[in-house]
């Protein structure tokens, strides 16, 4: 064979070779995210998840009399709790029916109640909710699981886990008597909150499966 042709064919041959492990490089990374992927992702992720909030018994005004069911009973030392705390006020009526009178409470927003009380429209309608801080930041990526085929989306996916702590909480969220009287307040300001999400491969990188 002429040198030259067998030079410049080795030469071929080599960058041929090259071009394919880049090209077999770049799969391996795509097929694996990134931890700088996971964490843009799960902050994306909490972002979508608005503030962390406080679901109270019923919807604000709402009222209870003092023949309620036992079953009213949390939902009105609930209200109490947020008397106290100035984000709820109360009054007191009577009613009158066919076995006598009923004693009435109603429990209306204060000025600074209205301003962390929301209500969600598109389910649970008779229920309100307070914020009690902004949302959660990212802590952290504990790990994510090795991606895998999913038959049902016919993609790669991982489930992610990483932990996350909340930011901006209430002042009036932090009071000792009313986390005590509403057990559900200092659950849901933990630090270090453990969550997950499910991540897809596309021919766009990882996204989270909830964006899809």
């Amino acid at each position: 064979m002429n040198p030259g042709r067998f030079k410049d064919t080795m030469k071929s041959i080599t960058l041929g070779l090259a071009i394919l492990a880049t090209a077999t490089l770049a799969a391996c990374g795509n097929g694996t995210p990134s931890k700088g992927e996971l964490a843009r992702l799960a902050e994306n992720h909490l972002k979508k998840e608005g503030c962390v909030s406080l679901r109270i018994g019923s919807r604000i005004p709402s009222s209870y009399t003092d023949t309620g069911s036992l079953g009213e009973l949390p939902a009105v030392q609930g209200h109490e709790a947020l008397v106290s705390a100035g984000l709820l006020t109360v009054s007191s009526s009577e009613r009158r029916h066919l076995f006598g009178t009923s004693k009435i409470r109603t429990y209306d927003l204060t000025e600074a109640g209205q301003k962390d009380y929301f209500q969600d429209e598109s389910s649970y309608k008779n229920v309100g909710y307070f914020c009690i801080a902004d949302g959660l930041k990212l802590d952290s990526i504990s790990n994510f699981t090795t991606p895998t085929e999913n038959s049902l989306l016919g993609m790669t996916v991982s489930t992610v886990i990483f932990t996350a702590s909340p930011i901006n909480i209430r002042e009036w969220a932090k009071d000792e008597q009313l986390q005590a009287a509403i057990p559900e307040i200092g659950k849901a300001l933990a630090e270090g909150r453990e969550k997950k999400m499910t991540v897809a491969l596309t021919d766009n990188g990882w996204v989270d499966v909830d964006s899809l």
